[in-house]
């Protein structure tokens, strides 16, 4: 799903970031900016979310947020929604998104 897809693209792009590869390339409306080891995308279109832990689909307008801290990389997202359908437990809709990822340096001296 979408949440998904912005955990597994700001981990490949830590991953490319660390072993010196060439960050990978993100199709549609994505931007990407590099701040030393933290990086924000933003403006990504989300389909298709299916919310399993919801009761009811949030309204459109809501911005629900996620923050994790595993092993000293700590990486928060945060959306805002405009719903387009709502079939339970599916949710059509679409938005725009933050993810921001931060390593610590003795984790990115781990990696290397």
């Amino acid at each position: 799903n979408g949440m998904n897809r912005f955990f597994d693209l700001a981990v490949s792009f830590i991953v490319a970031y660390t072993i010196g590869e060439t960050l990978p390339d993100v199709t549609g409306d994505e931007n990407l900016l590099i701040m030393d080891i933290s990086y924000a995308l933003t403006d990504m279109t989300i389909t298709d979310m299916q919310f399993d832990s919801f009761e009811a689909a949030p309204l459109a307008g809501d911005v629900p947020s996620i923050y994790l801290d595993i092993e000293g990389m700590s990486i928060s997202m945060s959306f805002t929604w405009d719903i387009e359908d709502t079939v339970w437990p599916y949710t059509q809709l679409t938005g725009t998104g933050t993810v921001t990822v931060v390593l610590s340096q003795a984790i990115l001296s781990a990696t290397l």
